[in-house]
């Protein structure tokens, strides 16, 4: 069965920066790339300074000693969620990437060697959840307020002049675990993980799940692309919105099985997201 990804949530997280080891294999040179520190970092779903996926890209690029001519490009594919980093003017390996903690966050598994021009990573980045189908009624204001109506139907009472914007939205098509990632050859981010990481949500290695984005979003801003991820992934000037989830359903999230218990290969997950702001990736 064949799943578009056309919409992403994304968790922000704190990254504390690193240094990387590179090697250009022609020009036989072993340089060091300082990737910092990013506060409220995300991928994908945020501005240049803050995307792990451009920040990676300007660190390469700014490598002490990089030949004129020699440029990176950080991307991730649209139609598999995997991230690629492409050498120009050059190959390049990076053998320590999958024991970084940049290469681990955009899903290495194993490293970027012997060299190559480019380098696809094993999975999909972790804080980042690829949804393909989304049912809501859309963003509606909430504001609190004391008002009841006269017997001559008048109304009366008072308000708050604080507003909020909310959207329950029901994510469907949802693979309920890597298994059925694998048996139905789709790319969606499923339910859960791997059973041996079901009890270290959030913090495992490998491949992660929706439920391993809720274990870490509580207190932090995430980025919800709704609709619009395919023309995200290669715009600076695409909206998506900076949500906070519901406390309620950190704690207890609302999913079922898409087709009840006859075929558990799909979740249905409702969730409730009040919006703070937008952004884009510029």
């Amino acid at each position: 069965m064949a799943l578009l990804i056309t919409s992403a949530l994304a968790v922000g997280f704190d990254y504390a920066g690193e240094t990387l080891a590179l090697r250009l294999q022609t020009a036989a040179l072993d340089l060091t790339t300082t990737v910092p520190a990013v506060t409220g970092a995300r991928v994908l779903l945020a501005d240049s300074t803050h995307d792990l996926i451009q920040v990676l890209q300007a660190a390469l690029n700014a490598t002490p000693s990089l030949p004129g001519g020699t440029t990176f490009a950080v991307t991730l594919s649209p139609l598999t969620g995997l991230v690629s980093i492409a050498c120009s003017g050059d190959t390049f390996k990076m053998v320590g990437l999958a024991s970084s903690t940049i290469g681990a966050v955009l899903g290495w598994t194993s490293a970027a060697s012997p060299a190559a021009a480019s380098f696809t990573a094993q999975i999909q980045p972790r804080y980042l959840c690829l949804l393909a189908s989304r049912e809501s009624a859309g963003w509606s204001q909430k504001t609190p307020m004391a008002a009841a109506e006269t017997a001559g139907g008048v109304s009366y009472g008072t308000r708050s002049g604080v507003v909020r914007w909310e959207d329950t939205i029901a994510f469907g098509f949802i693979p309920s675990d890597p298994g059925y990632v694998a048996s139905l050859a789709v790319i969606g981010t499923p339910w859960e993980p791997a059973p041996a990481s079901l009890g270290t949500l959030g913090t495992h290695t490998g491949a992660w799940s929706v439920s391993d984005c809720l274990a870490v979003a509580l207190g932090q801003t995430c980025a919800l692309a709704r609709g619009n991820f395919q023309a995200i992934v290669s715009s600076s000037s695409e909206r998506y919105d900076l949500v906070a989830i519901a406390g309620s359903d950190l704690a207890a999230p609302r999913v079922a099985y898409q087709f009840g218990p006859v075929w558990p290969a799909y979740r249905r997950w409702t969730v409730t997201l009040i919006r703070q702001s937008t952004g884009t990736r510029a």
